[in-house]
């Protein structure tokens, strides 16, 4: 730990340190995914830096010379769970077992304990078949694995062309057809009573209310293992300004949703998201259906039609990523019959302070 710094970074005055810390999460985040590394860029972060008011974030750089050797961030909840704080960090692979994570993690608990928060929320991830190098750490330091989530891949490129025996010009997107296909028809036997709609960069005015109470759901009607998470609070406020730091960002945001005809009620809903500084790739982020409509394959019908409707607007994609936990076996099985692949496992740890 000779010569290491930990010092706090402001994302909005501290352009160089900044870069610094994005590039040494990067590093630590290549280091195990290689190309398919996920990563917001500094412009994203800064921009949600500047625009969030649901959250207050801190972040911290551990400095050595003139390099950030590691990075950690302190993200507080506002508006909801506001006993909770949720910590990241990493160290550049050349800087690791030199006892800087664990200085960064002593100034995040400390914080954490300065804002009166007593649970503690960390995520680790590794690629599939791989050790996590953070489970000793962590056990040593009194956290649980509460949630275990996989991230699975639906690779585009030629190489599933061929798995699925589709034919075609491989600089293009595969037809889904032979792949969707099933899906929608079975999802078309169960869900008649339902319309799909889907909208781009923004939810229209008619459905912010219903479409925020969705996003409210995703706290708790989604497996959480062991983790101590209280219904978050969403309205249409909140929604407007996810929205409006996506714009920001330089995002482009597909979701498409069901709504049950005979109610006129928003049940379902699935999105997803392309990032500008990596734009063959696109993330799915929540895909939800309501208890009581369950079992009607709305999660199919929805992602199905979503997935359609990203690569006609974006045909350059070539790759989607997604998250689900391991325990979410229904979801797991619409990825599954899409052609997602498991490619990583990712670790939700939990402790709690007097």
């Amino acid at each position: 730990m000779a010569g290491i710094q930990i010092v706090r970074v402001d994302p909005l005055v501290d352009d160089e340190l900044f870069d610094g810390w994005v590039a040494a999460s990067v590093e630590s985040g290549e280091y195990e995914f290689g190309e398919w590394h996920t990563e917001y860029s500094a412009q994203e972060l800064r921009a949600a830096q500047r625009l969030s008011t649901d959250c207050l974030i801190l972040r911290l750089a551990a400095v050595k010379g003139d390099v950030v050797a590691g990075q950690a961030t302190l993200t507080l909840p506002l508006l909801d769970n506001r006993q909770t704080a949720e910590l990241a960090l990493s160290v550049r692979p050349a800087y690791r077992r030199q006892g800087i994570g664990t200085r960064l993690l002593d100034e995040l608990e400390s914080l954490a304990t300065a804002h009166a928060r007593n649970v503690l929320r960390a995520e680790s991830q590794v690629a599939a078949g791989r050790p996590d190098p953070a489970d000793p750490f962590a056990t040593a330091r009194g956290y649980t694995a509460e949630l275990v989530d996989l991230r699975s891949d639906l690779d585009l490129r030629g190489d599933l062309r061929g798995d699925l025996g589709l034919r075609g010009d491989l600089n293009r997107p595969m037809s889904l057809d032979a792949l969707l296909g099933p899906l929608e028809e079975d999802a078309a036997t169960r869900a008649g009573a339902y319309e799909v709609l889907t909208w781009w960069d923004d939810v229209p005015d008619v459905w912010v209310d219903q479409r925020a109470d969705l996003a409210s759901r995703m706290s708790t009607d989604t497996p959480m293992g062991g983790l101590l998470v209280q219904q978050e609070a969403w309205d249409g406020d909140r929604l407007r300004e996810q929205i409006q730091i996506l714009h920001a960002q330089g995002r482009r945001l597909v979701e498409t949703v069901a709504v049950e005809r005979a109610s006129g009620r928003l049940v379902a809903f699935t999105d997803l998201v392309v990032s500008a500084h990596t734009p063959r790739v696109a993330y799915q982020w929540d895909t939800l259906v309501r208890k009581e409509h369950r079992g009607r394959r709305l999660g199919q019908l929805v992602k199905s039609a979503n997935l359609r409707a990203l690569l006609r607007e974006l045909p350059g994609i070539s790759r989607v990523v997604t998250y689900n936990a391991q325990v979410n076996e229904p979801m797991l099985r619409v990825n599954r019959a899409m052609g997602f692949t498991t490619v990583g496992v990712m670790t939700q740890w939990q402790k709690m302070l007097p």
